[in-house]
């Protein structure tokens, strides 16, 4: 990735304990910012010490807030910083809303290491190695 800011912005988040972070490029899909980060929170306080500490790092280095929502309940926080725009959500409300299918036309272009979108694709090709070995078949990658 090299987009600095949006760099920041991930190891904010991480160095915060989030899970399951997921960054789209949604410069193709949409206008509105560049990057989409979203990552899960395991408490509402875990959620606003994510949130505040995003936006103190933000600050630091000089980068405007154009919105926060959602830091009153801590459930399900937006932050807007222009070019990356930031979801910080409980493990519920992200199954509800499952927005990475909604910008699923977007390029995922980081997933943490135990990022659950990692695991689905660890697990389609092991079951996809377990029907090639049951069929004795061999597969070409291109």
């Amino acid at each position: 990735m090299k987009d600095k800011f949006c760099e920041l912005i991930i190891e904010a988040v991480l160095d915060k304990k989030s899970i399951n972070t997921v960054v789209i490029d949604i410069t193709q899909v949409s206008l509105m910012a560049d990057f989409m980060i979203i990552c899960t929170g395991t408490s509402t306080a875990h959620i606003k010490g994510i949130a505040n500490y995003l936006l103190e790092k933000s600050k630091e280095t000089g980068h405007k807030i154009y919105n926060v929502d959602g830091l009153n309940t801590s459930e399900w926080v937006l932050i807007d910083l222009g070019t990356v725009i930031v979801h910080i959500m409980l493990e519920s409300i992200r199954n509800f809303y499952k927005l990475e299918k909604l910008w699923n036309n977007g390029k995922i272009v980081y997933l943490d290491e135990n990022s659950k979108l990692k695991q689905k694709k660890r697990n389609s090709f092991t079951i996809m190695k377990m029907i090639i070995a049951a069929n004795k078949k061999v597969v070409h990658h291109i």
